[in-house]
């Protein structure tokens, strides 16, 4: 986090950003800080930073994909896979009532 301090405290960069993505910015690092201790013994601390982030954004993306696939092929009507995480009857439409 030391190192995501000095991006903040040194460079004014950021304050042109558009809100919703410095909010998001913000929001990723925050995530990514979690992971301080192993980064920060990194030769390249920035750069292990980043890799953290990647994993962190690759991991959510996969979470969602298989959360679409569950809902693609419950709107298909094929049973759920094995031990997939899908969705349990009736939880699809009440989670599409709200909308």
């Amino acid at each position: 986090m030391e190192s995501l301090k000095k991006l903040f405290e040194d460079d004014e960069w950021r304050e042109s950003l558009d809100p919703e993505i410095k909010r998001k910015m913000e929001l990723l690092l925050r995530r990514v800080s979690s992971e301080e201790r192993s980064y920060k013994s990194a030769k390249h601390k920035a750069t292990a930073q980043i890799w953290v982030a990647l994993a962190d954004v690759y991991s959510r993306v996969e979470r969602m994909d298989k959360r679409l696939n569950s809902i693609e092929r419950a709107l298909r009507g094929e049973e759920p896979k094995e031990g997939g995480g899908e969705f349990k009857e009736g939880v699809l439409k009440d989670s599409l009532k709200k909308y």
